[in-house]
């Protein structure tokens, strides 16, 4: 008997977990968050490498996946085209690539914020973790902006830790070049995280109750006849 009243247990619960999952997933929504952004720190200083990389770190309680990316950028007379990673980040450093996140292109003279044709919209970024975005000039002249680290916008930090790659692909630190000190590069980063509607979670509630009430009776009736 009490074998027969575990295997109830377990379809009750399989047949509810089942409702619930369809419920929910059919109407949540998205919650847009701001991680990083100096953007409002305008400069037009350049490094002038290929290959750079900014470090930043997501907020301790906060994950979702990347919804926009923004660079400031200086392009030559022709512009220029450009690849952008994620990389994981190991003491303090890019380390390995996780997820191309798309293209940026420009046709224009001059320094301009420019956007990222995202590739995918489910890059997810873990709550405490570290990234680095990493821009790789494919052709022409893009030149990511840096300035000095006077504050950032947004809810994760950005710190002053900014790459480029060397000829023989290894990370330096620019801050050991003694005249770019502390400067870090400008970007925008931005997330969006699943939220279920007020009205979701109402119905779900109901969608249970009938089951709860139906779940008691049902076990009234074999423990009477146990």
């Amino acid at each position: 008997m009490k074998k027969n009243l575990l295997s109830f247990h377990l379809v009750s619960s399989l047949g509810l977990a089942s409702i619930l999952a369809a419920v929910f997933a059919s109407t949540s929504s998205t919650h847009a968050q701001n991680i990083i952004d100096n953007l409002p720190f305008y400069s037009n200083d350049t490094f002038g490498s290929s290959v750079d990389a900014q470090v930043f770190t997501m907020p301790a309680t906060t994950s979702g996946d990347i919804s926009g990316v923004t660079l400031a950028l200086s392009t030559g007379p022709d512009g220029g085209n450009g690849v952008i990673d994620l990389y994981s980040v190991t003491s303090g450093a890019p380390n390995s690539l996780l997820a191309t996140l798309g293209t940026i292109s420009s046709t224009s003279l001059g320094s301009q914020d420019i956007n990222v044709s995202l590739a995918s919209s489910s890059v997810l970024l873990s709550a405490g973790t570290s990234y680095a975005i990493v821009l790789e000039n494919t052709s022409g002249n893009l030149d990511w902006n840096r300035t000095e680290p006077i504050g950032s916008g947004g809810t994760g930090s950005i710190g002053d830790s900014f790459y480029y790659q060397s000829s023989d692909a290894t990370w330096e630190n620019i801050q050991a070049v003694p005249i770019f000190g502390s400067d870090i590069f400008q970007m925008e980063v931005t997330t969006v995280t699943p939220v279920p509607e007020p009205a979701t979670v109402i119905t779900g509630a109901l969608v249970l109750l009938p089951f709860g009430l139906s779940t008691v009776r049902q076990l009234r009736k074999k423990l009477q006849a146990a």
